[in-house]
């Protein structure tokens, strides 16, 4: 099972890479065979990644200060989505557009809200 996390947009760090990727592997054989491949491709694509986005996270999680900054910052454009998709949602209501719109409520996540925006 392959996991891919991307957390650009949690910092605004578009284009800058900041990730991860969690593997889970049945058996060790399966383990040393992912591990060789993925060391390979990541020494083909990445060989110097980029740096900018590490130290950008580090230094805002490094700064009281930034990092309440970052945090409020959350939370206003968390809320400015909670009430866009919800005027979304009454939109569609009052004009009865067919279909259920409950999961745009439920959604969370900039990537759910691409098309609201």
């Amino acid at each position: 099972m392959l996991v891919a996390q991307s957390f650009s947009k949690n910092f605004g760090l578009y284009g800058e890479r900041v990730g991860a990727l969690h593997v889970v592997c049945r058996s060790e054989s399966a383990q040393a065979k992912t591990l060789g491949m993925l060391t390979r491709l990541s020494r083909a694509e990445i060989t110097t990644p980029p740096i900018n986005g590490a130290r950008i996270v580090a230094k805002i999680l490094g700064d009281e200060k930034l990092m309440a900054q970052w945090l409020a910052d959350l939370a206003h454009m968390s809320d400015r989505m909670r009430l866009m998709r919800g005027r979304l949602v009454e939109g569609l209501r009052k004009r009865r557009t067919p279909g259920s719109w409950d999961h745009i409520l439920s959604d969370v996540g900039l990537a759910g809200a691409t098309s609201l925006v």
